[in-house]
């Protein structure tokens, strides 16, 4: 078992993306409540262009199962990519752990934050903000 079950072997990346998958809808379907968010829409007299008020629960679930898909096998890729990256390249297991999953994401969802804070800090200052072109630029309030 332990032998099928190695970080680099086919078994253990197989059974990863099945369970990173599984739990991507899991975790959707808890947090995000397609009924729930209907009734908000309409009970704030919104709708959705081209879509019946009555038909508003079945539409968001199905927008959710569309995004969920391929965004759980783009992280499930990001989890596989080190134990692929050590199989076909012939990296040692410390190097190419660096070069993909969680760390990966996990920097890159703490850069995001960081300057969304110091962006949202310099606007409460009028200031520009850091950067002239991209999507986070601060205006003069």
């Amino acid at each position: 078992i332990a032998g099928i079950l190695s970080p680099t072997g086919m078994w253990y990346n197989l059974f990863l993306v099945l369970l990173i998958v599984f739990f991507a809808y899991f975790y959707t379907q808890v947090t995000l409540n397609p009924i729930e968010i209907a009734k908000n829409i309409r009970e704030n007299g919104g709708s959705i262009p081209g879509i019946r008020t009555d038909k508003t629960e079945k539409y968001l679930q199905m927008v959710l199962n569309r995004l969920i898909l391929p965004g759980s096998l783009y992280l499930a890729l990001i989890a596989v990519l080190p134990s692929f990256i050590q199989r076909v390249c012939g990296f040692p297991q410390s190097i190419s752990m660096l070069m993909g999953g969680t760390s990966l994401l996990i920097l890159v969802g703490v850069d995001l934050d960081t300057m969304s804070q110091v962006e949202a800090l310099l606007k409460t200052h009028h200031h520009n903000g850091l950067i002239k072109k991209g999507r986070i630029q601060s205006q003069n309030l």
